[in-house]
């Protein structure tokens, strides 16, 4: 029986930022450029073109959704709350400029 579990993954924070679309309750957004508006269905941006191979959702998430969200893409799911952190943080230092 297969079900849904989060697993930790190191991954490339910028790699994650360019290629995120963000879930929200009614559409979704592109996290590169920031579109609004966009489906939620939708394989890639249609304002900058980005391709979509990362998915975070603005709540918390049911795995019936999951499983919706899974069907025909090939998408790795991240936990939004982890990402912002750590972009936020990584931000601050570019920032602050701290190596």
């Amino acid at each position: 029986m297969k079900v849904w579990i989060r697993v930790w993954q190191n991954l490339v924070l910028d790699d994650v930022a360019n290629s995120l679309l963000l879930i929200g309750l009614s559409s979704a957004e592109c996290f590169s450029c920031r579109k609004i508006g966009i489906p939620k269905a939708s394989l890639k941006c249609p304002e900058c073109g980005k391709e979509f191979k990362y998915i975070a959702f603005r709540y918390k998430v049911t795995s019936r959704e999951l499983e919706n969200f899974s069907l025909n893409r090939n998408l790795v799911f991240v936990d939004f709350e982890d990402f912002s952190r750590e972009f936020n943080r990584n931000k601050a230092r570019k920032f602050l400029d701290f190596p």
